[in-house]
């Protein structure tokens, strides 16, 4: 997240390659049944190489028919989409657990599905589309506008929700005046949709923004960026720290609730 306040926005060749890696690392979650259900660029950081590790797994969820879901998108990958699915692969019907009706994340990279409670781990995709379009347009159109004017650092949720619910109006593909390619946009629009046309792991991998990725060596790649001091990147080590003490405002029908908006800090002892 440092980087991306640093640098303002990334370059297309930079965006493509921490776009990759965090596709990998989404589904790397998916294929062992677990959804994250709050990436965002907060929760990812750079190893020493430059390379993308994502964090926080408080708010992580397991559910055996996303392991299938990603299987079955891994064969897809390795094989072709006309390959019919291994039968380990095939769900039942009504196979989706109460969990995915639960309504936790972060609004501005929450996808709209997610405010209906009733989506599935393809709506992480939505916001791996957001963290993107951050990187190539250099901000979210989905903020607090009223607050930021007045300098309140207390943004309204109603207002972000509204703007994600509302999405169509709010979410403009490509900003205006930020030139970007028609591969990028293409990416974009096919991310950022409705989850019924929102594209699959085996999708975006062949999608034409990522032509010049090799993925079988993604690992290996140089990153764009390194950090300029090994000791310092944020890795993730041992440290004694301090949470801070997180008390529910309000009273609030849905428990699921309390979680919307709520993060991590790390405070210095």
């Amino acid at each position: 997240m440092s980087h991306l306040i640093k640098h303002g926005r990334f370059t297309e060749s930079a965006t493509k390659f921490y776009v990759a890696q965090l596709v990998e690392a989404v589904h790397h979650i998916h294929r062992m049944g677990f959804i994250h259900r709050d990436i965002k660029p907060d929760n990812i950081v750079l190893s020493r190489d430059g390379h993308v590790k994502l964090i926080d797994f408080g708010l992580c969820k397991f559910d055996p028919t996303i392991q299938q879901e990603a299987m079955a998108a891994d064969s897809r990958t390795a094989h072709g989409p006309s390959t019919p699915v291994p039968s380990a692969c095939i769900l039942p019907n009504n196979s989706r657990t109460e969990f995915l009706k639960s309504f936790v994340g972060t609004p501005q990279y929450m996808a709209p599905e997610v405010l209906s409670r009733s989506y599935d781990h393809t709506s992480y995709f939505w916001s791996v589309g957001m963290i993107a379009y951050e990187c190539l347009m250099g901000g979210t159109p989905f903020y607090d506008e009223i607050a930021e004017e007045a300098g309140d650092v207390n943004p309204s949720m109603k207002r972000i929700l509204h703007k994600v619910s509302n999405y169509e109006i709010y979410l403009p593909i490509p900003f205006p005046g930020v030139p970007v390619s028609d591969a990028a946009v293409s990416l974009l629009r096919g991310l950022l949709c409705p989850a019924s046309r929102r594209m699959r792991y085996d999708q975006i991998r062949s999608h034409q923004f990522f032509r010049q990725i090799d993925w079988t060596k993604l690992k290996s790649m140089k990153a764009p960026i390194i950090p300029q001091d090994p000791s310092s990147a944020n890795e993730t080590k041992h440290h004694n720290i301090h949470l801070p003490k997180y008390e529910p405002v309000g009273i609030l029908k849905d428990r699921n609730m309390d979680f919307v908006g709520y993060t991590y800090n790390k405070f210095s002892t």
